[in-house]
C-alpha cells in the first residue's frame, strides 16, 4: 500500500467474478449465483438485474464473456448469447449454439457449438439475419474447421484454422 484507501462497495457473501464498467456504473456478478448486479460507481444504488435462480428462460451459469455494444450487454452463459438493453434492463436471448464470438460493424460473428461446424457466421444486430462468412456449415466438416477469432478495427480477421493446415490466417472482403 503506497498511502491509499480503500473503500468497501459490496461487503458480505458476495464473491465477485467479473465486473464491467459503463456510463458510470459498475456491472458485476456473482460467482456462485451467477446473479448479475448493476450500481453506482460510489457503490450506492446496487440493483440486482437478472436472478439466475428466479427469471423464467434465463439458463445462468457461469458467463464466459461480456461485451457492451451500442447500449447493450451481450453475456454469455454456456452456449447461449444474452442481449440486455441497458437502458430498460430487458433481455432475450439473441442466439443459443454460441461457442465463440465477436461483435463488428453492427453484426455479431461467432463459430456454433451444437452443430459442431466450425463455421464463422455473421449475424445482423437488428435483423438477426445469419449468413456464412467462412467454412462450410455442415456437422463435422472435413475442411475449412476454424476454431478462434479476432477482428481489428480495419475489419480484417485473424483465425485460427485447424483443417486442412494448422495456420493462423488472414481475411478481409473475401480475400
Amino acid at each position: 500500500n503506497i498511502g491509499g484507501k480503500t473503500t468497501t462497495l459490496v461487503d458480505g457473501n458476495d464473491l465477485i467474478s467479473d465486473i464491467l464498467f459503463y456510463d458510470n456504473k459498475i456491472y458485476y456478478c456473482e460467482t456462485f449465483t451467477s446473479n448479475l448486479y448493476v450500481m453506482d460507481l460510489n457503490g450506492e444504488n446496487k440493483q440486482k438485474l437478472l436472478d439466475c435462480d428466479t427469471t423464467e428462460g434465463f439458463y445462468g451459469g457461469d458467463f464466459h464473456s461480456w461485451y457492451i455494444y451500442n447500449g447493450n450487454l451481450f453475456l454469455q452463459s454456456s452456449m447461449v448469447l444474452y442481449k440486455i438493453d441497458l437502458s430498460t434492463y430487458q433481455w432475450e436471448i439473441f442466439n443459443n449454439d454460441i461457442e465463440f464470438y465477436q461483435i463488428y460493424d453492427d453484426c455479431l460473428y461467432f463459430i456454433d457449438h451444437a452443430e459442431t461446424s466450425f463455421t464463422i457466421y455473421k449475424q445482423d444486430l437488428k435483423t438477426k439475419e445469419i449468413e456464412i462468412v467462412l467454412g462450410e456449415g455442415v456437422t463435422y466438416p472435413e475442411n475449412e474447421i476454424y476454431s478462434n477469432f479476432v477482428i481489428s478495427e480495419d475489419g480484417t480477421f485473424y483465425i485460427t484454422q485447424r483443417l486442412p493446415y494448422r495456420r493462423l490466417i488472414s481475411y478481409k472482403d473475401g480475400k
